[in-house]
């Protein structure tokens, strides 16, 4: 945790500090709330499928996140719920650097579902790092809230938030959870576009203890007799099941399954329809996952 010692230097600094940032106030009728330079609490944690870097604020925090196969998202939470609404954000100049420079990076969406994610935040966070300040405008029914935040004590906590992410899993849990392969007519191999897919999922269930079991269920077109579709379906799952295994997936959590045409995804009408249906699904099971739908009912 950062701590500021009182020196004559750091009182001129925060005196500079104050009476600039009381002029963006009165030159904006917008509520602003002023992260105090002494009460600065950069904070870094995370683990190999999500990093975070936050600042308290007054009954809440803003926090830079990067999940697993995400890009740098933004979150603001006040009280007990993230905040919804229009979210601008903007480099500042220091105070003390005795420049009115306000450099807007880009403006979205942001709610509890969904984290405000632009390509502005890897500039706002390397401006941090690099002496700037940030500014952050809410906008939610016609009313702007300004936050400044300033970069004090962010350096050690930004080296660890950088660490975290170069250690981060290439991909999330709802990007694996459930992956569709698809064959060439006629063929049991996958198409090896699927290589960086499945060593994705592979890493994510070594890493993962919450996963239980690993789905994997063959299916083709409608094409040809039911019995060859079943080997067919058979040969496709035994195969990407050899894979994830020689990849490291545990062999005792592999549960295979077999269903030729019986569940198509797609009209077996069209060659992009027949496409589709060829494939082998891969579902990862964790704790409490409910049933497949498709699968778990028998016609």
């Amino acid at each position: 945790m950062y701590r500021s010692q009182f020196t004559p230097q750091n009182a001129l600094r925060k005196s500079l500090v104050i009476g600039s940032l009381l002029g963006l106030i009165s030159s904006n009728s917008a509520l602003a709330q002023l992260v105090d330079i002494d009460q600065t609490q950069w904070q870094a944690s995370g683990d190999k499928f999500s990093c975070q870097l936050r600042q308290p604020l007054n009954n809440g925090y803003v926090e830079f996140v990067a999940r697993a196969g995400y890009p740098l998202a933004i979150t603001l939470v006040e009280g007990d719920k993230s905040s919804s609404g229009s979210l601008a954000v903007s480099r500042l100049a220091a105070p003390w650097q005795n420049k009115d420079d306000i450099e807007p990076l880009g403006s979205g969406d942001i709610s509890p579902a969904q984290p405000y994610m632009n390509s502005g935040t890897e500039p706002l966070l390397a401006g941090l790092q690099s002496g700037n300040w940030a500014q952050l405008a809410l906008t939610l029914n016609q009313k702007t809230r300004h936050i400044t935040l300033s970069n004090a004590g962010i350096h050690q906590p930004a080296l660890d938030f950088q660490g975290c992410r170069n250690q981060l899993l290439p991909a999330s849990y709802d990007q694996v959870s459930l992956v569709r392969v698809q064959f060439s007519s006629g063929k049991n191999r996958p198409q090896p576009s699927y290589s960086d897919t499945l060593n994705n999922l592979a890493m994510y269930v070594r890493t993962d203890k919450e996963i239980t079991e690993v789905h994997i269920d063959g299916h083709t077109d409608s094409h040809g007799h039911h019995l060859d579709n079943l080997k067919i379906a058979k040969d496709r799952a035994d195969n990407v099941a050899e894979y994830l295994k020689y990849l490291g997936v545990p062999e005792d959590k592999i549960i295979l399954r077999y269903h030729a045409e019986r569940y198509p995804i797609a009209s077996n009408n069209t060659n992009y329809g027949r496409a589709q249906n060829r494939r082998v699904e891969i579902r990862l099971i964790k704790q409490n996952t409910p049933p497949d739908q498709d699968s778990f009912f028998s016609p």
